[in-house]
């Protein structure tokens, strides 16, 4: 059986894949999670209903509603909020680099 530590481990793995690729995960628009981010997100699901069974509520409405805010809230079981922040500016902050050196080359 797979432990907790190696679970926790894997979850935030994938937390942080998720939040710093803003770009490859999240639809442009609306701050939503696109189909290989859903993806990514039920493997952190999975992962935290191994370690945090009583969270099933807030796992089943991250599903329902893929947000950031959703995820965010996720995310912060498994690292301290100044982290999920400081992911999240990241992965925002290279999503918006990566457009506008996209509209430069045009």
């Amino acid at each position: 059986m797979v432990s907790e530590e190696s679970s926790k481990k894997f979850a935030v793995s994938l937390v942080k894949k998720l939040l710093q690729n803003y770009s490859s995960f999240f639809d442009k628009k609306n701050a939503v999670l696109n189909s290989d981010g859903r993806r990514v997100l039920n493997d952190i699901i999975r992962e935290c209903l191994k370690i945090f069974p009583e969270k099933h509520e807030l796992c089943k409405n991250a599903r329902r509603e893929p947000t950031l805010k959703n995820i965010r809230k996720l995310a912060e079981l498994f690292l301290p909020p100044p982290d999920v922040d400081e992911l999240i500016h990241e992965g925002v902050s290279a999503s918006w680099i990566k457009k506008r050196k996209i509209r430069r080359k045009k």
